[in-house]
């Protein structure tokens, strides 16, 4: 085995199924707490609407879960804003196939990783490559975590412009070249 089949088989194909997974997680923890949302709001005026058909106590106890479900309503539709799951599952995915065309293109010697079309050589572009994908993930991942602080906190950043954002949240996992790094040997 060489050192490039080592790097794929050990680094990139590792790092193919952690992103793999990851978006998959994202979209399953996404879908979760979508549900939630969905059931709680629509619990909510089916118990207020059955409280008014009761009496004491039986009105008041269903008065009561309506507010619970209520409450579960609003703290999903927070945990969903602040996760950001869908951005994060689709930030994964993106970095899945961003790897998955290097490998190929480089399996089949096309595009950059063409014979004689690359200045260094193919192997140590490839790796060069998938380690600045990876690379580009931490660094959002960073950010991300950043901007979930600050709205956490109640703060709002300020763009380049000076224009007011909200900031986006994020997953708190690990990202992926954190993971890989202190395990892919």
């Amino acid at each position: 085995m060489t050192d490039v089949d080592t790097f794929i088989a050990e680094r990139l194909d590792d790092q193919i199924t952690y992103f793999s997974n990851a978006a998959g997680r994202e979209q399953g923890r996404g879908k979760q707490w979508q549900n939630t949302l969905i059931g709680a709001a629509a619990l909510t005026p089916m118990l207020i609407a059955l409280a008014e058909l009761f009496e004491e106590p039986i009105s008041s106890i269903l008065r009561g879960l309506s507010l619970v479900s209520s409450a579960l309503a609003a703290i999903a539709t927070s945990v969903i804003a602040t996760r950001k799951y869908w951005e994060n599952g689709v930030a994964y995915r993106a970095r899945e196939q961003a790897l998955i065309r290097e490998k190929i293109l480089f399996q089949m010697r096309a595009g950059p990783y063409a014979d004689g079309a690359s200045d260094p050589p193919p192997d140590r572009l490839l790796v060069e490559t998938v380690e600045a994908i990876i690379a580009e993930d931490v660094v959002g991942w960073t950010e991300r975590m950043r901007d979930a602080s600050k709205q956490a906190s109640g703060k709002n950043s300020v763009d380049k412009k000076g224009v007011e954002d909200e900031g986006e949240a994020s997953d708190a996992s690990a990202p992926a070249s954190g993971r890989a790094d202190s395990g892919a040997s």
